[in-house]
């Protein structure tokens, strides 16, 4: 609610709810934000509250926007948070959102900005076949171990075996995946892409193609495989960034699409469980930073 304004009154008023100069409540202002991020515009602030904050409450497009600030500037801290020897496992994937361009530069700088820092450790990083996530994380993480995502290679299998063979191929490819050891792993691939070479040459080289990234979640705990195997951990929380951008047809800028994702991904992640064989992620870590510390003294 807006602070009352005083004025026929002698004395001085001093509120005992709200700080000096500020005329909303704290909790008013985080659900004026909740509900930008559940997609309610700000030109539609003021005929959507007005009846229910009163008629003096400023819900203009610049008030909601500055009411909005202080969340972007935590926003603003917690991008500057070091990831280097914090984390075990990185997902990276991505979701196209349609938006302007107009601060491109000053994220091109943070990147090469981060570029420069170099871990102590190595985390495992696990995406899918794009170069262009392998070439940005390689610049960051030089010496980390590569995991390829198999829901991502068996969607490219599949879309080069004709109708007849689909549900074959999809039966076989998580035999391969789930496969008790990397031996018999690397024996099945091998015998589907044998099965196949003849009249499916693509199909099969896509089997074939970046073996050791798509088989090294071997090297992990088995609790782990489940997650190492696929992106699914990060494609999962694209549902509710999509429900929200499709609102818009195209956000203001890259930075507010970023922030957008980025306040999405913070209050989807109370529902988030936990970790398969976290107990175990400790004994991940003493074995990725001895590998590193090994590595740079042989460097």
């Amino acid at each position: 609610m807006p602070r009352r304004r005083v004025r026929e009154s002698a004395e001085r008023f001093t509120s005992q709810v709200l700080p000096p100069y500020r005329r909303r409540l704290e909790d008013v202002e985080k659900t004026l934000h909740e509900l930008l991020i559940q997609g309610l515009s700000t030109r539609d602030f003021e005929p959507s509250l007005r009846a229910l904050l009163g008629e003096a409450t400023p819900l203009s497009p610049p008030t909601i926007s500055r009411a909005n600030k202080q969340f972007h500037d935590e926003y603003a801290t917690w991008c500057e948070r070091p990831i280097a020897n914090e984390y075990v496992y990185l997902w990276a994937d991505g979701v196209y959102l349609g938006a302007g361009c107009g601060e491109r530069g000053k994220l091109d700088g943070g990147i090469r900005e981060l570029a420069q820092t170099r871990p102590q450790r190595c985390p495992v990083l696990v995406a899918d076949g794009a170069a262009g996530i392998w070439s940005a994380f390689g610049k960051v993480f030089p010496r980390a171990r590569q995991r390829r995502c198999w829901l991502h290679k068996t969607r490219n299998v599949l879309d080069k075996v004709p109708e007849l063979l689909k549900e074959e191929v999809q039966e076989r490819l998580p035999a391969i995946t789930h496969a008790e050891t990397r031996v018999v792993a690397e024996s099945l691939m091998e015998r589907l892409a044998r099965t196949l070479e003849r009249d499916y040459a693509k199909a099969t080289s896509c089997i074939r193609d970046d073996a050791e990234r798509m088989l090294a979640y071997y090297s992990f705990p088995e609790k782990h495989r489940r997650h190492l195997r696929a992106t699914n951990i990060i494609e999962s929380n694209f549902d509710p960034v999509r429900s929200r951008t499709n609102i818009c047809k195209r956000l203001h800028s890259g930075a507010s699409a970023t922030y957008l994702v980025y306040a999405l991904f913070i209050r989807w992640s109370s529902r988030w469980r936990r970790f398969n064989g976290y107990a175990q992620l400790e004994e991940v870590h003493q074995r990725l930073t001895t590998r590193a510390v090994a590595i740079k003294k042989a460097a």
